[in-house]
Formats: structure tokens, sequence, C-alpha cells
């Protein structure tokens, strides 16, 4: 102990930084103490306080909470009193006491008094102004906590001071209590504990997507634009501020790293000294205590700075993604890009730039590293350096082969995307067709195929990982070996205990960065592709010229609708003119229109022609989607209402599909219901108490009513000109008057207020209302061309008159269903992993790979643990006996070198080679086939984009993250229990208190698995709204374009973008969170272990201390990997627990199965049937859209389906069908009841052509015939019969591959009548199968019907057309589910009929 007495008089008043020894042992000078743990950190925290204060000043007053102001001035303000009392008193004595007085204390006092009171004024304005915990209160009180230790201590050690002690004592307990005070969140005065994603606070606005993406395009336009990595220099240029602020802690961090063998050294010489100085070992407590505890904030604060970099980076990229998919043309989008780039990409680049600060670092690292072990072992310090060197040049070439593996996996991955979201978005189709086992088995090889593909690259991942981690095993053995064979060569000193502990510590701390090194800089180079793979779509994005990105597409103005005058309209300009113009889709394509001169003036504008003819892409050609090859195209547009053939609908209520978004006006919005004969529809929503919703692609609405949605979207808008793109197909005759009166007619809304309108149609009323302005053929050559001047009309008031009695067929779902399934989602995403789901996935990976490894694991924690322990009784021996039996220890090292490299190599083949391969392979085809299988109904209930989430999100964790949080997890378990086995061996009395660490990590790890499990789960499912999004933009790029609706559509982007990012930075706190409190426990264990040490010294061999701490210095990492791999592998079994309930919860068909009949293959023989008292309805819950309906069909008869829009024509088709529940009475096929016979047999039992055509990926030939039971010719001839074999041999023949989108609307359903003729069925369902074709093709289409499907075959067709109603033998009127009528055509002709009245109306209007 230091003698005061001998204390040379102003010691203390010396910059030291170390006090004179006999003053006080080990300890620093007060002067030290005064100039850097007081006047600096209180001098900085000045500095930052002022123009804090600024900022607050401007910001809103947001917090006005009385409770809340009870709490910050009754406990943190009383505390802040508290300690500037303190302090003025503390200063007072120690400027009167000379022991501790120096040439700096009163400023160091009165510089802590003026913090405290502005801390005391900052926290104040904090509170009433932000709603989060101030982040400069809580750096400077931290920072306090930590720098008032050693002044605590000094002033102990110092006798007669007992006032100043107390003093002290008082404020630094003072001084943690604020700490905690300040870091408490003001979340719990203002709302309850979240509960979801509406609960979670707000992040602060630099985190925004929005001005991510305004610094990232700034940055990208100043970018010169021939530079390679463009976006990615533009990245580092956009957040170069937020990247650069961790860099500063990062280097903290580094330098307090490698006080850490100094330790070792200090601690291990002084107990193996037997006259060191016994004060050294308290004080050598101290430093313990001061360096962890530095080291567990420090990293909190560098991965706060990195978290925040990685979150802002992932807003800009998403938000520049979307604004690029807004800038592509329809054509131009291929798959789902979009979709990969956010969902893989982006990911990918936010998951590998987490260690972006860690490549430098880890050099940096390394050659400190490399000189301090130069100066223990010498030349052999060569040696980790060489095998560190090997393993870094083997990598580049590995990584380098990983990029290009990682790219064609990624390419597969969107294959597969792009499958089954075509597959989700077409499951009526699908079904209705019988081709589920069909589409399983395409999107099943194309997941194989996914899945062999990545093979390459896990395995490639495999070798990364075996080379980082080479050094860390085989270092330590070489260096020692080699150091070991010198020394007996040379006859030197053999290796003592201090020198191989403090190497054993540096060899570490050169390993463990060239490993993160190892495995961050190929993850980087990685990121690199995903930057290309984003380039290169943002680069396409700006193909798209001639469209006005900023506008915006509703024109404010009254409502009120004026006269038009014609003398005002202009007709010298065309609105758009063609010229000589070659018409292609893409540059790459082939012509599709040749040489089209044809100018569109303002007034009338009709396009007939047959199928194929170009109708459509003429179209898309005015709205700017097509190319010019030759020619040009001239136009005038800005702003275009725009009706595509196939309607857009976006998952909404239907006010949000009209309105657009736009500012609402109840008058003009009841007029446009009126005008469009959407009234009676609104009226059957809300009598059968449904929301006006329209679910997935308009899931919840009839064919007819998403038409006229989209119409009263375009008649909403008010722009100047619409493009109407067949919009009246599927409308019944009665409709298509409402709307031609309200709208197209002479006095109609267009006419009178001056509209012009350019309409592709079939329909001759809507063309007869003036001469045809363009009229193409199947060449598109113009035959006729005239104006039609607009005349003055005043518009009429809206129609009183009601609407045909309609009750759409599909209004009957509540969508309340809707939101329990998505309830229920969320009830899900907030569970933790179960031992169930555990079970279910190592169910799906196999028992055997399981126990592999965690032998394997086992294995690699014996061998790299236990060689510590061995180096220790080696270092003993030799020190008794330079050398002693050098060739058994090197034996037994080597052994454990070779277990722990085999445990790495092995245990990392048998998850990422076999784990993932079972596990992707089984997860997948559970959640495909629970899918398929489920009732057309569930699809009608949740989104799509839900369902795409599980597909894309869920599968990606299941492939990747899962596998290696479980491996990681194991491995770090492992290596914990081995760990604390040997310390508690070497510390005795340490093992006390092992229970009660192990009780606080069990705490720590439920307490936060819950948070952390629930919040990763809320981030899966906030990601669907922005999935759910940008495939609607996809899908309707076109009518974004055309109504200029690109602004509005990105800003609500940005906004599901923002709600998503909640849950992504919340995580990354989280994650903070339980780093440091892992990094408190590990300096808690650390300070038991020296203290105990160190204080019973006697006890303890100087080995025992070197061994506890080298071990303590992995244990940290070991720890971390532990806790944080089982909080992921909560996390991702997430995923699992998804994927297991949507298995277990979600209703299949084979569920409703009554006992199945016994059906013989050629059933159905004859094609009789029967409808026995049928009540129907799309769920259990809703009104039953059949109603009572009994009907006999015999064999080889053909009956057509008749009734206005809504009376439950296509329901009567889907209860055959058995795709909507019977809930009473029966249907029969040839006296097999329906209920009885597999859903899947029975549809594929049937010959059905749905409305809408559905392809899969894949050649003609298997689109023609995917079960595979036509031979070539009968497939050429089909194609033939339907006039088209011309185009498909000129595009490859029947081995090409087929593009649904290279082919119109009527083109398709051609083909689809194509393949239903290699259908052999004695039934032929035809829905509206002809609703798309013009009169001449669909002439071709009935004369090849009644010619190919003769008398033996029974024809039900739903028909809104009735040219050929006279070739049915036998016409069904339905109205409201019922029968109305039945009899032959001429019976109910020649009578005062309901179908005679209907006919005649239709006749009326096409004549």
């Amino acid at each position: 102990m230091a003698d005061t007495s001998l204390c040379p008089l102003g010691s203390d008043d010396t910059f030291g930084p170390r006090v004179n020894p006999n003053c006080r042992a080990f300890d620093f000078t007060i002067l030290f103490q005064d100039a850097f743990f007081s006047v600096l950190p209180t001098s900085l925290f000045l500095i930052v306080v002022l123009p804090r204060l600024q900022f607050l000043r401007r910001a809103s007053v947001k917090l006005m909470s009385y409770s809340l102001v009870v709490w910050k001035l009754y406990i943190p303000k009383s505390l802040l009193i508290l300690i500037f009392t303190l302090q003025v008193v503390f200063t007072a004595f120690q400027t009167t006491t000379p022991a501790i007085y120096t040439k700096l204390s009163l400023a160091s006092g009165l510089l802590n008094i003026v913090a405290t009171f502005a801390a005391a004024v900052l926290s104040f304005a904090e509170d009433q102004r932000t709603v989060r915990p101030s982040d400069v209160l809580v750096v400077y009180f931290s920072a306090a906590s930590i720098f008032h230790i050693p002044r605590l201590r000094t002033l102990w050690l110092i006798p007669s001071i007992t006032t100043c002690k107390i003093l002290w004592t008082a404020i630094y307990g003072f001084t943690v209590a604020i700490l905690l005070a300040e870091s408490a969140r003001k979340t719990k005065f203002l709302r309850q504990l979240y509960q979801g994603l509406e609960d979670m606070p707000e992040i602060d606005d630099n985190l925004a997507g929005q001005a991510a993406e305004d610094k990232l395009q700034s940055a990208w336009n100043i970018i010169n634009a021939d530079r390679r990595q463009r976006l990615l220099y533009a990245t580092f240029r956009a957040y170069g501020w937020v990247f650069l602020s961790g860099i500063p802690p990062r280097l903290a961090l580094t330098a307090l790293t490698f006080a850490q063998p100094f330790l070792i050294t200090a601690l291990v010489d002084w107990m193996g000294t037997d006259d060191a100085p016994a004060d050294y070992g308290p004080a050598l407590t101290g430093a313990v205590v001061l360096v962890y505890s530095s080291l567990a904030v420090l990293r909190a604060i560098y991965w706060r700075q990195t978290y925040r970099f990685i979150t802002t980076i992932r807003a800009g990229l998403v938000s520049i993604i979307y604004t690029a998919t807004t800038g592509l043309k329809s054509a131009q989008i291929k798959d789902m890009a979009a979709i990969t780039l956010m969902d893989t990409d982006v990911e990918r680049i936010a998951s590998d730039f987490k260690y972006i600060h860690e490549v430098w670092a880890s050099a940096l690292e390394v050659g400190i590293a490399l000189w301090l072990l130069e100066r223990q072992v010498s030349v052999a310090c060569l040696i980790p350096a060489v095998i560190c060197l090997v393993s870094v040049l083997a990598t580049i070439p590995v990584s380098r082969k990983s990029v290009n593996a990682q790219r064609k996996w990624i390419e597969r991955i969107q294959k597969r995307l792009a499958a089954t979201s075509h597959m989700l978005g077409d499951v009526k189709a699908a079904k209705m067709l019988g081709l589920v086992n069909v589409v399983f088995a395409v999107v099943s090889k194309l997941r194989e195929i996914e899945i062999k593909t990545s093979e390459r690259f896990r395995k490639l991942l495999l070798w990364q990982i075996s080379l980082s981690n080479i050094p860390t095993d085989f270092a330590p053995f070489a260096t020692f070996t080699t150091y070991t064979v010198i020394s007996v060569v040379r006859a030197d000193d053999s290796l003592n205990l201090a020198q191989a502990f403090t190497s054993l510590s540096l060899i570490f701390l050169l390993t463990s960065p060239l490993l993160t090194f190892c495995q961050a800089f190929p993850s980087i180079v990685q990121t690199i592709t995903c930057f290309r793979r984003i380039h290169r779509y943002i680069l396409n994005s700006h193909a798209l010229t001639d469209l006005e990105m900023s506008a915006e597409g509703f024109s404010g103005g009254a409502t009120e609708l004026q006269e038009y005058d014609q003398s005002t309209a202009s007709f010298s300009a065309p609105l758009v003119s063609f010229i000589n113009a070659d018409i292609s889709w893409s540059p790459d394509t082939q012509v599709v229109l040749h040489n089209l001169n044809m100018n569109i003036t303002q007034g009338i504008t009709v396009l007939i022609g047959p199928v194929g003819s170009g109708k459509s892409t003429v179209l898309e050609s005015i709205l700017g989607q097509t190319y010019v090859k030759r020619g040009s195209l001239n136009s005038t547009l800005t702003k275009v209402a725009y009706c595509c053939q196939t309607p857009w609908i976006i998952d909404g209520t239907i006010q949000d599909n009209i309105t657009g978004g736009a500012e609402f006006d109840d008058s003009w919005y009841q007029f446009t219901i009126s005008a469009c004969g959407l009234e009676e529809d609104m009226r059957a929503f809300t009598k059968n108490n449904t929301a006006k919703r329209t679910g997935n692609k308009g899931a919840l609405l009839s064919g007819g009513q998403k038409q006229r949605v989209a119409l009263a979207r375009a008649v909403y808008s008010k722009n100047q000109v619409l493009v109407l793109d067949d919009v009246f197909s599927g409308l019944d005759s009665r409709i298509i008057s409402v709307i031609s009166s309200h709208l197209f007619g002479k006095e109609g809304y267009f006419k009178a207020t001056g509209r012009s309108w350019i309409l592709a149609t079939h329909t001759r009323k809507i063309v007869d209302h003036g001469p045809y302005t363009e009229i193409l053929e199947r060449r598109p050559d113009i035959i006729a061309e005239s104006a039609m001047p607009v005349q003055k009309f005043l518009l009429p008031p809206p129609v009183d008159e009601p609407l045909a009695s309609e009750k759409a067929d599909e209004t009957q779902v509540l969508v309340s269903d809707a939101d329990s399934i998505h309830s229920n989602a969320t009830s899900i995403a907030q569970k933790g992993g179960t031992w169930s789901v555990y079970g279910y996935y190592y169910h799906s990976a196999g028992l055997l790979p399981v126990v592999l490894l965690a032998v394997f694991s086992g294995l690699e924690a014996f061998g790299s643990n236990f060689a510590t322990v061995w180096l220790q009784w080696w270092t003993e021996a030799n020190s008794q006996q330079p050398n002693k039996e050098l060739w058994k220890y090197l034996g037994v090292y080597t052994l454990l070198f070779g277990l722990s490299l085999l445990g790495i190599v092995a245990g990392c083949w048998v998850f990422l080679v076999k784990i993932i391969t079972t596990t992707g392979l089984s997860l997948h085809r559970d959640l495909l086939q629970t899918t398929l299988a489920s009732p057309f109904s569930f699809f009608r209930k949740i989104s799509i984009g839900s369902i795409m989430n599980r597909f894309s999100q869920d599968i990606q964790l299941v492939d990747m993250e899962l596998p290696m949080n479980g491996a990681q997890f194991v491995t770090g378990a492992f290596s914990c229990v081995a760990k604390l086995i040997i310390l508690c061996i070497l510390g005795k009395y340490l093992a006390v208190s092992v229970p009660f660490t192990l009780g606080i990590l069990f705490f720590i790890q439920r307490y936060y698995l819950r948070t952390s499990s629930q919040v990763r789960l809320i981030d899966i499912e906030s990601k669907a709204p922005l999935y759910n999004h940008f495939i609607e933009t996809i899908h309707g790029l076109s009518t974004i374009h055309a109504f200029k609706w690109e602004s509005r559509s990105r800003d609500q982007s940005i906004e599901y973008l923002n709600d998503s990012r909640k849950p992504f930075y919340m995580l990354f706190c989280i994650h903070i969170w339980l780093q440091l409190v892992l990094d408190l426990i590990v300096g808690a264990i650390t300070v038991v272990i020296v203290a105990t040490m160190t204080s019973m010294r006697d006890q303890f061999a100087a080995g025992s201390i070197g061994v506890a701490l080298n071990l303590v210095l992995t244990l940290n990492q070991s720890l971390g990997q532990m806790i944080k791999s089982w909080t992921s592998l909560e996390m991702s079994i997430g995923a699992v627990s998804r994927i297991r309930d949507f298995v277990r919860d979600t209703p299949s068909e084979s569920d409703i199965l009554v006992t199945p009949s016994r059906i013989l293959p050629e059933w159905p023989s004859h094609g009789v049937i029967d409808f026995i008292s049928v009540s129907a309805c799309y769920s259990s819950t809703t009104v039953p859209v059949i109603q009572n309906l009994s009907l006999q069909i015999r064999a080889g008869e053909k009956v057509a389906i008749c009734g206005p829009s809504g009376s439950g024509k296509t329901s009567l088709i889907l209860a055959l069908l058995q795709m909507i529940d019977v809930q009473q009475g029966r249907i029969e096929i040839d006296g097999v009841d329906l209920s009885t016979v597999p859903r899947n047999m029975l549809r594929k039992r049937l010959n059905t052509i749905p409305s809408d055509p559905f392809f899969m990926p894949g050649t003609v030939r298997f689109n023609l015939d995917p079960h595979g039971d036509a031979t070539d010719e009968s497939i050429e001839s089909a194609i033939k019969k339907v006039g088209l074999w011309k185009r498909v041999s000129s595009e490859g023949g029947l081995d090409a591959e087929f593009s649904a989108s290279k082919w119109s609307i009527g083109e398709r359903q051609l083909l689809a009548l194509a393949r239903a003729l290699n259908v052999c069925s004695r039934v032929l369902i035809l829905d509206e199968a002809t609703s798309s074709v013009d009169w001449i093709t669909e002439g071709i289409m009935q004369d090849i019907m009644d010619t190919e499907f003769a008398s033996s075959q029974t024809v039900i067709a739903i028909l809104h057309r009735l040219r050929h109603i006279d070739r049915f033998d036998r016409i069904v009127l339905l109205k409201r589910g019922q029968i109305v009528e039945c009899d032959s055509p001429r019976a109910l002709l020649e009578r005062n009929s309901e179908f005679r009245k209907l006919f005649m109306s239709l006749e009326s209007s096409e004549t």
C-alpha cells in the first residue's frame, strides 16, 4: 500500500497521467482527471447544447400530458437540482482543500455547475417538444457516469477528506439516477404498450423515405452518367455524413479492444510475482471496470450509427426503385423484377452493409495486432500473418465466383415469384380449368431449379466460412508450434505463462478481425451486384421521356357542368398523329403495327376490327407505352382518362378506386356512380351489410362491376380526353343502354362538355352513334376517316329510373371476413417460436442432419476451448522443466485443432447443403399445396400481397437466415457451455455465481425475446402493403401514366415504406440494447473473476487468470452469438410459424368433401346435369347467391344461361364446379353427387373455357395441352381451326416459349378455345368465352363450337350477346339467383317473356 507521508507535494497538480506511486498505487493525477474527465466532456456538451436548444425553440410543442409533466418535473428535475447543489458545495470544498486542489479545479467545478444548469433547461425543452428521450442528455450523463468513477476511487484512496468523498459519492449516485430517468420513454405517458404497427412511435425524418430518396436522387444527378457504379457512388455521396458518423466510435472501440491484452499481461505478471505491490490488485480491477464498461457504451453508439446508415439506405433504394417503376413502360416490366429488387437485393444490401465499417476497421486491427504480437514471439508472428494472408487470397476468387452464383440464384427467385404471382392472380381460372396439380408441378419445378441453382452459392459460402475460420484455430497452433521449434533449435527460453496468454489474446485479436474481414468483404463485394441490378433497372426507366412525371391526375374546379361552346373547339391540330409509324412493344421485339398513318382529332374516335388487329396496341401507343421504330408519333395529350381492356382495380374501397386519391366531391361522385350504372350495386352492398370494397384485383366484384368502376374512374377525373379499351365487354344490354344515355349519347356527358373519347369496342350501339373515325382490319390499314363535330348540349340531370334489377354475384362476401383474416395474421405475427414449431421445422429438416449438426458443433466447442487449458498445462510444465514432453503437448494440441476444424467444416456442410435443401423444398411444398388446395372463397378474403409475402419473405428466411441462425445458436451454445465449465473449474468460487448469471440471462432473453419476435414479425407483416402496392402499380402502369398519377402513387409508396421502416429500425434498436446488456454482463463476469483472483491471490495460479481472461475475451463473442442467434432464430422461426399456421388454419377443399364416391375413369359418360333445390353462397356468413334452384340438363343439350349483370350466372357455374358453398340441395352429373367427387378431379373431367384466359410459363404445346394427353397433330389442328397457326408457326411453333402479354385478350380467348378442343369431356362450360372478341370472330368461335362439340356433348354457356341464341336448345333466364324462365329460344321469343324483353332491348341497341 502506498505511504502517503512520502507523497511529494503537488503530485496531483501535474498531468501525469499516472500519479506518483508513493501517493496512490496505480491511479491518475487529479489534474489529469479535471482536464480529461471533467473539462473536456462538459465543454463538448455545452457546445452541443446551444444549437440543440435553438432547434427545439423552432419545434412545436408535442407533449401536454399532465402525468408526464409531473414525472419530469418531480423526478429528473429534482435530481438535477440536487446535483447542481452538490456540485456547488463540492467545488467550494475542493478549492479550499489543498490535497485535491489543482490549477483546473475551479474551472472544472464551474463548468460542471453550468453544464448541470444547461442540462436542466435542455431536459425541459426536450420533454415538451420531442417524443423521444434526448440523445444529447443520455450520451452526456452516460459519459459522466463512466468518467466520475476514477475520481470517486481517487477520493476514497485519499485520507482525511471525508466530506468530499461523501459529496462526490452522492453526485455519482444521482448522476446514474438522472441517466435512468432521462432514458425512460415518454410514449408510456401517451399511449398503451403497442400491440401492432399503428402503436409504434414515429422515427425521425432523417430516416424517412422521401428525405432519403431526395438525397439519393440529388447525388445520382451529380454523379457522372458514364460511371460504372453510379448508384453505389451516389449512395455514399447522399448518405456520407451518416456513414462517417460511425467512424469515431469504431476507432475508439479498436483502442479499447487492444487494452485487453495489456490488462492480461499486467494481471499475469502481477499474479506470478511474489513481491508485487498488493495495491495493484484493486487498481487492476478498477481498470477492468473502466475498459469493459467503456467497451459496452462505445459498441452501442457505434452500432446505432451503423443501423441508421442502413435504414437510410434501405429507405432511399426502395423509394428510388418504386420511382423507377413508375417511369417504365408497361411492356418493360418483366416478371416481378421490382419485387425481387426490393425483396432480395435491397434486403441483402441492408443485411451485408451492417459490416461496412468492419472491413476497414478489421484491416487496421490486424496490423496493430501483428505489430504487438511480434513483440511477444518475434519472428513467429509471421505465421498467423501468413495464414491470414493465404486465407484472404483464397477468399478473393471464391468471392468472385459467389457474385455470379448469387446473380443466377436471384434470377431463379425472380422467375419463381413471377410464376407464383401470376398463379395467385388468376387462381379462379386455374381452379375452373382443373389445373391445380399442373400449376403445382410448374411452380415446384421452378423451386427445385432455384434450390439447385443456389446450391453452388451455398457451397461457395461453405468455402468462405471454412477459410475464414481456419486462422482462428490454426494460427495459435502454428504460432506456438513454430515458436517452440525455434526455441528448441536455438536453445532459447521456452514459452512462459505471460508470453503465452498475451500472445494468445493478440492472436485472437488478429484472427477475429480477419475472420470478420473474410466474411464481410465478400458480402460487401456481392452487394455491388445488387447495386448494379438496381442501377440497370433505374436506367431503363429513363426511356419513358414522353410523360410528365410531376403532373397530377385530378383537375380541380367546380363540379357544376357548364354548357360547352362548339365555337371554342379547335380541330386544326390533331390530338394524336401517326405518320408511317412502325410500332413495337420494345426495341428488341418485332413490329406489330406496320406503316400506320392516322390522325385522331377532337371528338369521337372509334376503333373496331377483328381479334388481333391491333386496337389495344394503337391505344397503348397513344399513351406512349410502345416504341416507334420507324416514322413518327406526335401527341398533344397531357392527362388522359384511360380504361384498359382488363380493368385495373386496387385493393381498397370502390370510392378509392374511382377517386384515385383525389379530393372527394360527393355530388360529382354520386353523378359518376349513377352515370356508370353502379347505383343499384352500391345499394346492394349496403343492403347486404357489405363494405364497399373491391378485394385484390377486384375479387369481390363481378366482371361487369369492375368494368364500370374503371369507367367511373375515368368520368370522375374530368380529364378532357378519354381512351377506352373495350369497356363494354361483359355488360348486358340494359347496362350498356344506361351508360350510353348518360355518357355516350347525343345528350350525354361527353358531348355536353366537349370531351373527346377514343374507343375500341365490339358493341355496335356505341359505334353507330356516329361514323367510324378509324377502322382497323387484321392488317391495320386505314379504311375510312372522318370527324364528328362536338355539338352544343346541356348535361341532363341524373336518371331517376331504377336500373335493371341486378345484384352482383360476388357482392355477398363480407369484407369483415377479410379483416378477420388480417387480424388472424397479426395475432400469428405476435407469437413466438414454440416447441411444436421447432418440431415442424426439424421434421422438415430430418433427424439425421440435426443430430450431425449437434455432434459437429460439440466437437468444435471442445477442440477450440480445451486447447486453452492444454496451453496452460504446457506452459506450467515449461516453467518447471523447459520443453518437457514437447511432442506430447504438440501432438494433443494438433489433435484439438483437427477436431475444431472438422467440427466447423462438417457442421457448415450439414446446414448449408443438407438442411437448407430439405427444408426449402419441404416447406415450400407445404405452402404451395395448401394455397392451391384452399377454396376459392379463401382468395376473396385475404390479400394476395399477404400470400406473396409468405412465398417471398418467409421462404427467404427459411432458405438462409433460419438455418444460419440455428447453426450459429447451436455452435454458440456449445461454446458458451464449454467456456463456463472451464471458468468454473478455474475460478472455483465463480461456480456459485453461475446459476445467478444464467438466471439473469434467461430473464433478459425471455423479456427481450417477446418484444423482438413480435417486432420482427410485425416487420414482416408491415411489408405486405408495400408489396401489394408494388404489384398493383406494376399491373396498372398504363393507367397510372395516362392519369398522371405517378406522383400520387409515389406518395402512397412512401407512406407504406415509412410504416415498414418503424419496426425495421426498432428491431435494430432492440439488437443494440441486447448487445449493451450482454457486454455489461460479460464485463461483470470479468470483474468478478479479476476481483476474486486478486483478492485471493495466494489461492490461484498465474496461469489460471490467463486462461480465464482469454476465455472471457471470447466469451463475450460466444455469448453474444448465442443470445443474438437464439433471438434471431426465434424471429426467423416466425416464418416457419406463419407457414405452419397457414398450412394448419387455411381451409382446404378436401375438408368439405363428404364420403367420396368411386369415380369411374369414363365419368361423365353421358353429361346429364341435375340441380336439385340448390342454394349456394360464397361464404357461410353471407346471403345465398343461388336460391332454391332446380334445373335438369339432358345429355347433349346446349343450354344458354342469360340474365342481367349480377343475376347469378357465374355463381351457377361456380356452384357446378364446386367452387362456392352449396348450403342446400345437391348437384349431380350422371347420377353422381358432386359433393362426393374430389374437387380437382371434377374440374379436370369437365371442359371449361373461363372468361379470363389462363396461361402458364412454358411452351405453346404445354399451355394448349397442360396434361400431355394430346398429340402434336391435334394441337396444331386446333390452332389452325381458330386461325392462329400462322402466327404460332412464325414465332417458333409449338416449342416456342409462350408469353401471354404478347397476345391480345381476344387472341388469348381463341387459344383458350384451341385448348378446349384437345380436352375429351362430355360437358363443356363456357363462361362468357366470347366477351372480348369482335362479331366476326364470335361467329367463327360459335361455328367451331357447333362443329367440334356436337350433340354428344352437353354445353352450358353464359351469354351476354344473343346473336347466336338460336343455336342453343334451351334458355335459362336468371334473376336474383333464381330461374325466372326456362324454355327453348323460339318458345320464349314467341310469347311476352322476360327473355323476349331482354332480347328485343339488345336487338334495338344493335340495329
